[in-house]
């Protein structure tokens, strides 16, 4: 059987709230998905890229929306990545049009990013709801980006 997580990030990945943003982030989430037992907020030292597992589907540029090739894309990773660093999400030129962007920049389907800090919940057996990412936007500090992990 597999295994699905809802993961919140900042929209902007250098982000990390504080303590008592996270608390109240978890507060939220267990008033709205009542049966939820697993809920962890993690901060990570560096950037570290959060995948959507078994959902991935593709890779386009937001520029010219050609679909990106996955050794393409994993190339693009080697060069942002570093062992001391993590990503850097440097601005990149893309191999279909050269335009620059960053990795966090790509359009992902289905969506994942970069980030510091994420806030992931076990499975809610329910459809994310609209009120339940402003108030987590609100509590947190910032924009979030949604993704669907499947393992």
């Amino acid at each position: 059987m597999s295994e699905h997580y809802v993961c919140f990030i900042p929209a902007d990945p250098k982000f990390v709230p504080s303590k008592g943003s996270q608390d109240a982030a978890v507060a939220l989430i267990q008033r709205a998905w009542l049966h939820i037992s697993e809920i962890t907020p993690e901060t990570n030292e560096h950037i570290v890229f959060r995948d959507c597992g078994e959902n991935f589907e593709s890779i386009h540029c937001p520029s010219c929306n050609t679909e990106l090739r996955v050794d393409q894309w994993h190339e693009l990773m080697e060069q942002d990545y570093s062992d001391e660093g993590g990503f850097q999400l440097d601005q990149l030129p893309m191999p279909c049009c050269e335009e620059k962007l960053t990795l966090n920049d790509l359009s992902y389907k289905w969506p994942m990013g970069f980030s510091r800090f994420v806030l992931r919940a076990g499975d809610p057996g329910c459809e994310d709801s609209e009120k339940l990412l402003n108030e987590l936007e609100s509590a947190i500090g910032c924009q979030l980006r949604i993704i669907h992990q499947m393992y």
